[in-house]
């Protein structure tokens, strides 16, 4: 074999082994779950890095844990005041600012409350709790579970209010008593508890739920 040839196989075989040693490469970064990986976080090239966990300030002291709706032993009690973020990174605070609110805890895991979310979006599309301002906390999220991440979800489902997100703790829904899922604390303008509830609400009990709102 003269040199020429020889020099053309050698360098032939070089670029076989680069371009093998780049297959792999490329092959061991799409094999990250990159929602663990990064502590909860999913997007894309184009979109925004969505946390799936946020760190919660928690102001006053926590509710009882929920047991029923009747004689609950928070009613009338101060509701501690949340300040966080939502996913993108938007703060978000659930305050004594003087308004009413409903403060709606989800777990996306959770086929009861995959349920009952369409029912609250339309409660809302049709113009009711118009009193209230309305906040979503998703909690108990967890990666291995049904239905990740709750970004997605509450996206997909056209969630149109703000949403919190608690962290991996859920300490803001032991701050507010939380027991099972989907969880309601009606707020008062004052700042207090009105009523407190879990499961599925139909459409007309949210209403009269609402109504008792001050």
């Amino acid at each position: 074999m003269n040199p020429r040839s020889r020099n053309l196989l050698v360098a032939a075989a070089v670029l076989v082994v680069a371009l093998a040693i780049a297959a792999v490469a490329f092959a061991g970064g799409g094999d990250d779950d990159s929602d663990v990986a990064s502590g909860g976080a999913t997007g894309t090239a184009s979109g925004p890095t969505l946390q799936q966990y946020q760190a919660v300030d928690i102001t006053g002291t926590p509710l009882g844990q929920f047991a029923s709706s009747a004689d609950d032993p928070a009613i009338g009690k101060a509701v501690p005041e949340l300040t966080g973020h939502s996913f993108d990174g938007t703060a978000v605070h659930i305050r004594n600012d003087g308004r009413p609110k409903l403060v709606l805890f989800l777990a996306h895991w959770c086929p009861h409350c995959r349920a009952e979310v369409p029912v609250v979006r339309d409660w809302l599309d049709a113009g009711n709790g118009t009193n209230l301002d309305v906040y979503a906390v998703s909690t108990n999220a967890t990666a291995d579970r049904p239905n990740w991440p709750p970004s997605k979800w509450l996206e997909d489902e056209n969630w149109p209010t703000p949403v919190l997100v608690d962290d991996r703790q859920s300490v803001a829904a032991s701050a507010y008593g939380l027991t099972s899922f989907p969880y309601f604390v009606f707020v008062n303008s004052d700042g207090t508890v009105a009523l407190r509830g879990s499961g599925e609400v139909p459409a007309a009990q949210l209403t009269q739920m609402a109504s008792r709102v001050k």
